[in-house]
Parts: C-alpha cells; structure tokens; sequence
C-alpha cells in the first residue's frame, strides 16, 4: 500500500514505461471515448467530482495511469493498493483511516489494482463503506468485471471499458521516449525509423508497456553507428519484441470474440482472415477439437447445399485432426477453413428448419374440421381416420334459422394429425383440413430450399 506522496518518486532504475507515465490528461494518449474533450470521464476528472468507478480493459492502456491523474487533481486522500499484494489487515486499516477522514470532512479514495484478485470477503467487506460514502473505490482490471467482481459493487459503481490502444497512439508514445530527456531515452541519443515505429505499433497488439519495453532493451543494447547515434531499425524492434503477445484468454471474453471474429469471417467468405484468426487460435493453445466443431458447424449452418461437400471436408478434418495431433493438424484445418470460407453460401437449411419448429408445426399445427351444415352423420368420416380423432354425437344445428337436432361428426384435435383422410372420403365434403397442412408446410419449404 502507498500513499500519494509516493507516486512522484521515480527512480533512476524504473522501467522505461514507469517514468514515461503521462502525469496529466495532455500527456495521456488513447480512450479519447473517455477522456476526449467533452467526454464524461474527463469531466468528472476535471471537475473533481469522483465517484466508485471501475475501469476494465487489457493490459497496457492505461488504467492504472488514469488512476494517478485522478490522484494528482483530487482534492480527497487517495490510497493505492494491489489486490495482489494486500490482505483483509491492510483493507480493515485503509477503512479505519478513511472513516476518521469523512469525520474531518476529507474524502478518501482507494484505487485497487488487480481487483479481480480479491476473494469474495474482501470485496463483501469493502461494500458497505462504498455503499455509505466512507470512501470512493477505483478499481483496475484486465478480466470481465460482471463475472469476477461483487455484483453489489458493480451496481455501485460506474465501469469504464478502456480498449487497447490504436497504432496512431502507440507510435506517439514510441516518439516521446526515444526523444524525451529527462523521462524517456532522450539522452542516449537514439533515433528508430518510420519503419521500425510502425512495425513495433503493430506488433505491440494496443499494449503501450509492451512497445516501450522494447525501446528501452533496443537503445540498451544496441551499439552506436558511425554517427555516433543509436539506430532503432525494424530488424532491431523485431529481436527486441521477440514475437508478439496474443491477448487470448479461454475463459474470458477476447475467446469469445476471436471466435465470433472466426466464424464471421469463414461467413463472409474472406479465407485471409479466417486462416489469420485460425492461427491465433493456434497460437493462443485452443482445443483443436473445439475450432473444428466449429468448421463443421460453419459447413452446415451457412454453406449448406449450395455445396455439400464442405461438410464432407469439414467432417474428415476433424477426423484427421483427432488421430494426427498437432503440430501437422494445423495443416489440416488450414485447408478446411480455406474451403470453407471460399465455398458459396445458402442458409436454406437454417430457414427450413426454423420454420417447421417455430412458425408452423408448434404454433398452427393441421387439424381436420367438420361443417355441421355439410354433414349428414354417415359415420364415413369416422371409419377411415387412422387416429380415431373423429366421433359422431348429436347437436342442435341452425340451418338458415331452422333449429333442428343432427347427427354431425366431432374431431377430437389433440388426436388429430391433419392427414386429411377424412376430407378425401367424406361423401357430403363436410371435412377440411384448418392450420397448415403438410402439403402447405412442404410447399413453403421447397420453396426456402431452391
């Protein structure tokens, strides 16, 4: 746990990316969505008007540093602490302090980084001095806050989404600590090339720590040229960055998204990109079986009969795949998702089966109805219904204002299957099939199907 005071002491030894950090919302690149000119969370900064709020987003855009400029303009005790780090002791005497604090009319707020890390008692014991005013809370987190925090403290609290960042802002903070003497590596006199700053701005994946990292290991260790400069070429970056850091967690929502991301692409009929989020999947140790479920789902659910043998390719991949392992089944479902994505589209199977289960055979199903006036009680109607649906019984028939007593026949419609063997024999043709016959139901199914 620190206290403000201690977020001015840089040391000579920090990190590149701990001293480059923006001490006002100027310096702060990227979530213009948040902090842009007029934007909400910039006005409450601005204006001091702080309230429990949780920012969420992944590693590297900036959460915890939106934090400390809020602890440089508030007026309020602001308290940091990693739910890493800190135990029920330090939360119950962060509480102790800040209700002394609100007794002496000073505001305290306590930003909690990693606070996805505390266990459901801490965050319980938390709620109630967020719930009265004791403290104002600020939480930090790279994981789903509506699955890993307190729900009553998510309704509680305002959750800022941060995204990571775009190649424009990364190449700006890449430029400010290659040229920046008194926080960056302006000193060591170095320069990088166009091209070296926009392959690390993409390479980084939107994580600003990840790129100045490999600026401060890249004006390290690389000797001066002739000019007596330092050179920062895409070849250095490269060695610098190693490879590059896929944001792809199973259990949280950057799965998710690669897969919707996948799935859309193979859809849409671009094998470029489908191949190019197969192999993050990949990358990342996705379950193969899982990306060719997936594959064979595609095949049915959007190519369909508009060629068949996409499924047929789907089916043996997965069945490749299972006996081969990888590395060699990466091959395989390379090839699958080629075709796939590359194969016309017909979602006719989709429609037709949706129609019968919703629309048709559950809401309207076909029954046969009998016209009491048509009806002359002769029992054919009976006879030939293979559901023992129809009877005959006697009921009082109005007959263009004569009331007479018939023998007329009944469909019991919970036996009733609308055959329309009935409609066929009667003699009087007092039978008629009511709802959607399967004649109907099939003609509106060949027609989704052509």
């Amino acid at each position: 746990m620190e206290q403000l005071s201690l977020f001015d002491d840089r040391k000579v030894s920090a990190p590149l990316a701990s001293r480059l950090r923006p001490e006002n919302l100027e310096e702060y690149a990227g979530q213009k969505h948040l902090v842009g000119k007029g934007k909400i969370l910039r006005r409450l900064i601005e204006e001091d008007q702080i309230s429990s709020m949780i920012f969420w987003g992944p590693p590297g855009v900036g959460k915890t540093t939106l934090a400390r400029i809020i602890a440089e303009r508030t007026r309020a005790e602001f308290v940091e602490f990693s739910a890493v780090s800190s135990g029920i002791r330090e939360i119950k005497e962060v509480m102790a302090q800040a209700e002394k604090n609100r007794k002496m009319g000073i505001r305290t707020v306590l930003f909690a980084d990693e606070i996805h890390r505390f266990n459901k008692g801490q965050q319980d014991y938390l709620l109630p001095f967020v719930e009265d005013g004791t403290l104002i809370l600020i939480g930090a987190t790279t994981e789903n806050p509506y699955f890993e925090v307190n729900g009553a403290l998510i309704s509680r609290s305002v959750v800022f989404e941060l995204k990571a960042l775009e190649k424009e802002d990364i190449k700006v903070l890449i430029s400010r600590a290659v040229c920046d003497t008194e926080r960056g590596m302006g000193a060591y006199g170095a320069e990088i090339t166009e091209e070296a700053a926009d392959f690390l701005a993409d390479v980084s994946g939107g994580d600003a720590r990840l790129a100045l990292n490999a600026v401060e290991l890249g004006v390290l260790t690389t000797e001066k040229g002739e000019d007596g400069k330092i050179h920062l070429t895409a070849d250095v970056m490269s060695e610098c960055i190693q490879r590059r850091a896929v944001r792809y967690d199973k259990a949280g929502d950057s799965h998710y998204d690669t897969i919707s991301a996948f799935i859309k692409s193979m859809r849409g009929s671009d094998p470029d990109a489908a191949v190019y989020y197969l192999a993050k999947m990949i990358y990342a140790g996705e379950d193969e079986r899982f990306i060719a479920r997936r594959i064979m789902i595609c095949a049915s659910e959007d190519v369909g009969n508009a060629d068949p043998m996409a499924l047929t390719v789907a089916v043996s991949a997965a069945q490749a795949v299972e006996r081969i392992g990888f590395p060699e089944a990466q091959i395989i479902l390379a090839q699958a998702v080629a075709y796939v994505a590359s194969a016309p589209k017909s979602n006719s199977a989709v429609k037709a089966i949706g129609l019968l289960a919703k629309d048709k055979l559950m809401t309207n199903p076909c029954t046969a109805k009998a016209d009491t006036l048509l009806c002359n009680g002769c029992s054919t109607c009976e006879n030939v219904c293979p559901y023992g649906a129809i009877t005959y019984e006697d009921q009082e028939v109005n007959d263009h204002g004569i009331r007479e007593t018939r023998r007329v026949a009944v469909v019991n419609n919970a036996l009733c299957q609308g055959c329309g063997a009935c409609t066929v024999a009667c003699p009087s043709g007092a039978m008629d099939l009511q709802g959607f016959s399967n004649r109907q139901i099939i003609a509106e199914v060949d027609a989704i199907c052509r």
